[in-house]
């Protein structure tokens, strides 16, 4: 159960950062307010690494591998997510993006737990 989510979060956040790329009406869902835009695209990069790649690796990984990458994923997460909501109380924006962080933070912990054989997979 656990190595499907890790492979649709890939799938979802490749097509995210597509949306925002091929479709710009919808970079200000998630803009930080009057931040510049550039302040989104910066998390293009940690995002394609940390959530896609990180996610790839979990999907693929067996044995004690998949506990470790499960955790840098849930790991990268929290930190995204408490970057979010600092930059959405500054700055008055980004709250559906902070609230999409929100969500996969927690399905990352879930899955890191369930990974780590704290948690059976439903």
């Amino acid at each position: 159960m656990w190595r499907r989510f890790w492979l649709v979060q890939a799938l979802v956040v490749t097509g995210w950062w597509l949306m925002l790329w091929l479709a710009p009406s919808t970079r200000g869902w998630f803009g930080f307010g009057t931040w510049p835009e550039g302040v989104l695209w910066a998390f293009a990069a940690p995002d394609a690494m940390v959530l896609v790649a990180g996610s790839l690796v979990a999907w693929r990984a067996t044995g004690r591998w998949q506990p470790a990458a499960a955790w840098l994923v849930a790991g990268g997460c929290c930190y995204a997510l408490l970057w979010c909501v600092a930059a959405s109380l500054a700055s008055g924006g980004g709250w559906l993006g902070s609230v999409a962080m929100a969500l996969l933070a927690v399905g990352n912990l879930v899955a890191a737990l369930a990974a780590t054989g704290g948690t059976e997979a439903p």
